[in-house]
């Protein structure tokens, strides 16, 4: 708990070690090594995580550290991953608000509904035509199987001032 709060961009390989190397919760460590990497851009952040995955005893336990970096090249690794059916990269994947991994929370949803609700807010925020967030929101609902998700959708359908918009949300309502 005490390496979050000190550590820098130069202790990142002996934290990464230490992550690597532990067998009980990682959680202080995984918060040591985000807090390690904060200072740099996304894209140097990425860099030094792939630099030690590469050579990691468990490179899949650094998914979730990868999804943190907040560089596309994470993202773009992640999918590739989660394409080969790595459960890891698929988690990491829905940790990440970006429209490119909407698919695999829409994919998600049959599982866990709240990957529903983090897809419609994805698309609320990143996608700006109209018609595709009807569309999108469209494929939500007919996978929305809660009640709260459903209509967290709707509200949002419900912002797009469109006859596509009402005539989707009227079967609804």
């Amino acid at each position: 708990k005490t390496l979050y709060g000190v550590v820098s961009p130069t202790d990142f390989p002996a934290v990464a070690a230490l992550y690597d190397s532990s067998k009980s919760d990682r959680k202080a460590l995984k918060k040591a090594i985000n807090s390690s990497l904060a200072s740099l851009p996304a894209d140097e952040r990425f860099d030094l995580v792939m630099d030690y995955l590469a050579k990691a005893s468990h490179p899949e336990s650094f998914y979730m550290v990868l999804a943190g970096t907040g560089s596309d090249k994470a993202t773009d690794y992640l999918l590739a991953r989660h394409a080969e059916g790595s459960r890891p990269a698929s988690d990491a994947l829905l940790t990440i608000r970006s429209l490119k991994v909407a698919p695999v929370l829409l994919e998600a949803a049959s599982d866990d509904q709240t990957c529903l609700k983090t897809f419609a807010d994805i698309v609320a925020e990143q996608v700006s035509d109209d018609s595709r967030k009807c569309e999108e929101y469209s494929k939500a609902l007919d996978k929305a199987a809660d009640p709260v998700v459903k209509n967290h959708i709707l509200v949002l359908l419900g912002k797009i001032p469109s006859s596509r918009a009402f005539s989707i949300a009227g079967p609804y309502l």
